[in-house]
């Protein structure tokens, strides 16, 4: 018996960690994907995109837009204040 594909809102799959913070730009004159941080970075909100032309294609444009991701996200740490244990907050480590 065949297993089923869990779906979410409109027949899509949830999306994948590997690409959060990472979403995909087609249009008239711009193909690539485009790495978001969020305001609450230090670094953030920015954008930049990672074009398929300049990159030699699809799979490698997303192969760089993940490394810089990682890059970004790898200079934060979470860091929890003692007297406020549930609120977290983002500082840069040296």
């Amino acid at each position: 018996m065949p297993s089923e594909v869990v779906t979410h809102g409109h027949g899509k799959r949830p999306p994948s960690p590997s690409s959060n913070f990472i979403v995909r730009c087609d249009g008239l004159r711009v193909a690539g994907w485009q790495v978001r941080i969020p305001p609450w970075h230090p670094q953030g909100p920015s954008t930049k995109l990672f074009s398929d032309s300049v990159y030699g294609g699809t799979r490698a444009a997303k192969k760089e837009a993940r490394a810089y991701r990682d890059s970004v996200f790898k200079s934060a740490v979470l860091a929890v204040p003692k007297t406020k244990r549930f609120h977290s907050h983002l500082v840069l480590t040296p």
